[in-house]
C-alpha cells in the first residue's frame, strides 16, 4: 500500500496514523490471549505488556466513535432514513461477512472435540444458542453469563449496538455540543461518565465482566469517541495543543504503569489524547504511517477475528509437542497468514457483496467511500 502524500491534513482523505494504530492494537490483543502460553525466557516487560491488551478494546472503541462521526456524521445525523439506513448497510457490509464465515470455522472445533480428543468432553464451552446469537452479533447485550465460541467478536455484538444508536447519539451531541467549549465540556463528562460507572461498580479493572458490562463499557466509550471528533472538528490544533495532547497521553498512560489508579481511571482519557494527537501530521503519526504497519492496520479486523481460532489449533496441533518457543512462532505466523488470507478472500470480496445485494434489495442510494475505516476490537 503506498501512502499519499497528504497523510493526516484535517481536510485530507486519510488519516492514516490511525489506521496503523488499529493495527497495533489488533496485535497487541492477540498477544494478550496467547500470554499465558509464551515460552520461558522472554524479557521481563514482555508478559506485563502482553496482560494488559485488552486495553486495546477501549481504544478501538473511543477511536471507533470519532472515525464514524469523522465519516458519517454529516449525512446521518439529520436522521434522514434513507441516509441511517445506508449507514447501517455499509456498517453490515463492514463487520457482518468475516464475522459469519469465522462463526462458520468455529463449528469445527467442537466436532474435533468429540471426534479427536481423548476426554470428549464440550465443557458447556459451546451452546449452540450463544452461536445463534453471535451469529446475529448480539450475544454480549446481556443475554448471557460468559464468552465462548469466538470469543473477541463479544466486541463487535456491543459495536454494533453502538451503530444502531449512532444516528440518535449524533443528533443529540451535535445539538449540545454546537461549538468548542461545548464538545470539550461533554468530552469531559463522558471521561468522567466512564470513571463514575466503573466505580461505582466497584470492579478492579474495565476487563472485569464482560458479559454484562462490555455493553455499557462499549457505548460510553464510543460517546466519547464522538465528542471528542466534535471537539477536533470545530477547531484547529495548534502547536502548544499538541504538545498537550501528548503529554496528556502520556502522563495517564506512565501513572497507570506506575499503579497511581485503576484503568478506567486514567486510560480513556490518555487514549483520546493519544487519538487527536495522532489525528494531527506531527511526531508519531508518520511513524504508525509507515507502509507495513498500515498494512496491519488495512487487516487488522481480519487479526482480531481470525486470531482465538488460530489460537486453539496451535494449542491443539503444536503446544506441550514440539518445544516452548515454535507454539508462539506458529501463532504468529499463522495469525498473519490467516490475516492476509481472509482480508483478501473474504472481507474485501465480502464486503463489497453485501453492500451491493443489500442496498439493491433495501433501496437505500449507498454511502460514499469512508475517507478511513476503523474497525472494532477486542
Amino acid at each position: 500500500m503506498k501512502a499519499s502524500a497528504h497523510l493526516n491534513t484535517r481536510n485530507g482523505d486519510h488519516l492514516h496514523a490511525l489506521t496503523g494504530l488499529r493495527g497495533l492494537a489488533a496485535w497487541w490483543v492477540a498477544f494478550y490471549h496467547f500470554r499465558f502460553e509464551f515460552p520461558v525466557g522472554m524479557p521481563d516487560w514482555a508478559l506485563p505488556l502482553a496482560g494488559h491488551g485488552y486495553l486495546a478494546v477501549d481504544l478501538f472503541f473511543i477511536l471507533s466513535g470519532f472515525i464514524l462521526a469523522l465519516n458519517y456524521a454529516e449525512r446521518v445525523g439529520t436522521r434522514d432514513s434513507g441516509s441511517v439506513r445506508a449507514f447501517l448497510i455499509a456498517r453490515v457490509a463492514r463487520i457482518w461477512p468475516l464475522h459469519a464465515v469465522m462463526s462458520l470455522l468455529f463449528l469445527i472445533n467442537p466436532l474435533a472435540i468429540l471426534f479427536f480428543s481423548t476426554q470428549k468432553e464440550l465443557a458447556g464451552r459451546y451452546p449452540i444458542e450463544h452461536w445463534l446469537m453471535s451469529l446475529v452479533l448480539i450475544q454480549n447485550w446481556g443475554f448471557t453469563n460468559k464468552l465462548d465460541w469466538n470469543v473477541p467478536a463479544w466486541s463487535i455484538s456491543t459495536e454494533w449496538a453502538a451503530y444502531l444508536l449512532f444516528p440518535l447519539l449524533v443528533a443529540v451531541a451535535w445539538r449540545i455540543a454546537r461549538t468548542r467549549l461545548a464538545a470539550l465540556v461533554c468530552l469531559a463528562v463522558m471521561l468522567a461518565a466512564i470513571a463514575g460507572f466503573f466505580a461505582a461498580l466497584g470492579v478492579p479493572s474495565l476487563d472485569t465482566d464482560i458479559p454484562h458490562h462490555g455493553l455499557p463499557r462499549c457505548l460510553l466509550e464510543f460517546t466519547t469517541g464522538l465528542f471528542l471528533y466534535r471537539a477536533w472538528r470545530l477547531g484547529s490544533v495548534s502547536a502548544a495543543a499538541h504538545f498537550l495532547f501528548v503529554a496528556v497521553a502520556i502522563a495517564c498512560i506512565t501513572a497507570y504503569a506506575l499503579g497511581a489508579g485503576p484503568d478506567w481511571a486514567l486510560l480513556p482519557t490518555g487514549f483520546a489524547a493519544l487519538i487527536v494527537t495522532l489525528a494531527s501530521p506531527r511526531g508519531p503519526a508518520r511513524v504508525l504511517a509507515w507502509a507495513p504497519i498500515l498494512f496491519l492496520g488495512e487487516i487488522s479486523y481480519s487479526t482480531y477475528l481470525a486470531h482465538w481460532f488460530v489460537r486453539d489449533w496451535t494449542k491443539f496441533l503444536v503446544m506441550d509437542r514440539y518445544g516452548e518457543i515454535l507454539p508462539l512462532v506458529v501463532f504468529l505466523a499463522a495469525t498473519l497468514i490467516a490475516s492476509v488470507a481472509l482480508f483478501y478472500l473474504v472481507e474485501k470480496p465480502g464486503r463489497s457483496w453485501t453492500r451491493k445485494v443489500l442496498t439493491k434489495r433495501i433501496g437505500a442510494a449507498p454511502m460514499p467511500t469512508p475517507r478511513i475505516e476503523v474497525d472494532p476490537a477486542v
